[in-house]
């Protein structure tokens, strides 16, 4: 005969009530789980629909003109299949993770009615036996400490590891003290919702350190953050999250303006940071600064410093470790790229042919141009040689152009990357509104780039794209090898 242990009635039923209040909140924890997984689908449905419509639009438009796809119609189209294939995947794992939760749920919930049943029997053993088990009510014993014990094998059981960490996650969230965060439930909530998707995304590691990372931040920026990072395509989500463990943040304003002084002696200012970003690349902990009330209004879309910021973390990362400097500074084929893109806009605005056939090397316009390209812009003046006034006259409409001044779809915001390009280029003879630093061009591209694709920004790109054809082909071509190096 086995070991005699000996309880009485009210020990039997306090181990059944903790034992069915352990079972009973781990199925709750997975009801919770699967409500919110299960809301969020047709939020991915919503995504998925406007993107296929995207699609269908793009096919119908080709369909209905003579002329094959244009190289950058066709990225714009396998873009959005990709994007499509990605969101189906999504939905389809979703919907899975929701049934295995909620049949572990059930399944939980049928063995809280067998605990209930085995413990009814237990006492009914021990008011027969006057408080000693029999080696029959022994053993059910023992499998009532298996069931509270083990609570967390029995769930591994029904869901992966994954998931394992986003109901602990979920869990730990629910039970936050909302007066220590000074924020409400709801907040919490959305944060949480957004974090599963991270979670789910990238893994449990990931998703904790990013959190770190942010803790200084209002919650609502956090989780707009995470927001944008769920949303944003390859393969700018992924040398995000390859970056995570790198990002340190201070929302300490940093403002950095100085004066430039061109080579025919007139100052400008330049480096003006707007809203509070900047980068400072150090071999052992590299630091985003950013002005997070600024940031979250920018008018270039929320957190789009944030993002620029990040950029450069990333070029920085691809340099190798232990670096001070960036993959992309002064990188000779994108800066040639980014030149000759300009000097083709130049040619084309003053009213040029493409090939300068038939234009002398003394023609007004041409030593305008190479003027401007040189850097030395003209000022108004009562004395002004014919190549001034009309190089004057062409700073003019670049610099309209480049503000989107006359064309209803392009404003100064969306134009960043033109304007910074053009003005850094010709060392603000001409002058858009983003004047940062003519020494750092291909590192600025880089990171405007990097947030317009983490946000996903078509129009940002597609100006880009129209003023810089040349270096975008260079720059795509050098976005899949800096993954490759972050990665």
């Amino acid at each position: 005969m086995s070991d005699i242990i000996v309880w009485n009635n009210a020990r039997a039923d306090e181990i059944r009530v903790r034992s069915v209040k352990a079972l009973q909140g781990t199925a709750d924890e997975m009801r919770r789980v699967a409500t919110d997984i299960r809301r969020l689908i047709p939020r991915i449905q919503e995504r998925l629909d406007l993107r296929q419509a995207s699609l269908d639009a793009h096919n119908n438009r080709i369909s209905q003109r003579n002329t094959p796809e244009t190289s950058s119609e066709r990225e714009s189209r396998r873009r959005l299949e990709t994007e499509i294939e990605n969101l189906n995947r999504d939905i389809q794992s979703l919907t899975t993770y929701y049934r295995v939760l909620d049949s572990a749920a059930d399944e939980i919930e049928g063995k809280i009615s067998t605990t209930n049943k085995y413990m009814a029997y237990l006492i009914a053993e021990l008011q027969r036996t006057d408080g000693r088990f029999s080696d029959e009510a022994n053993r059910l014993k023992e499998r009532i400490v298996y069931y509270t014990n083990k609570k967390i094998a029995l769930r591994d059981s029904f869901i992966n590891d994954n998931f394992t960490s986003i109901v602990t996650e979920f869990s730990r969230f629910q039970i936050h003290n909302t007066s220590i965060f000074n924020t409400s439930q709801a907040e919490l909530r959305a944060f949480a919702l957004a974090g599963l998707e991270i979670i789910a995304i990238s893994g449990q590691d990931t998703f904790n350190t990013l959190k770190a990372a942010m803790s200084g931040l209002p919650i609502n920026a956090k989780t707009n953050i995470l927001s944008i990072v769920i949303d944003a395509p390859e393969p700018y989500q992924t040398m995000f999250f390859t970056v995570v463990p790198y990002i340190n943040i201070s929302t300490t304003r940093h403002v950095d303006v100085r004066i430039r002084t061109n080579t025919s002696g007139q100052e400008y200012i330049y480096n003006i940071v707007t809203q509070g970003g900047s980068f400072r690349p150090t071999a052992q902990n590299p630091t985003i600064y950013f002005n997070v009330a600024g940031d979250s209004v920018n008018p270039r879309g929320p957190f789009t410093t944030f993002f620029h910021e990040v950029g450069h973390l990333v070029d920085w990362k691809a340099a190798g470790s232990n670096n001070t400097s960036f993959f992309l500074r002064n990188h000779g084929a994108l800066s040639n790229a980014i030149s000759a893109d300009v000097r083709v806009k130049l040619i084309y605005v003053a009213g040029l042919p493409a090939d300068l056939n038939g234009i002398a090397s003394n023609d007004f316009r041409l030593i305008a141009i190479n003027n401007i390209m040189a850097g030395n812009r003209v000022e108004e003046g009562t004395e002004l040689t014919r190549s001034q006034e009309f190089q004057l006259n062409l700073q003019h409409q670049m610099d309209q152009i480049l503000r989107g001044v006359g064309n209803n779809d392009r404003t100064e915001h969306n134009m960043v990357i033109p304007s910074r390009m053009y003005s850094d280029t010709t060392n603000g003879a001409i002058r858009g509104t983003w004047i940062i630093n003519p020494n750092a061009k291909t590192i600025e591209l880089f990171a405007d780039h990097f947030a317009a694709g983490m946000r996903n920004d078509a129009m940002i790109l597609q100006n880009a794209r129209d003023f810089l054809p040349n270096a975008k082909e260079v720059l795509l071509r050098l976005v899949d090898d800096i993954a490759e190096r972050v990665g």
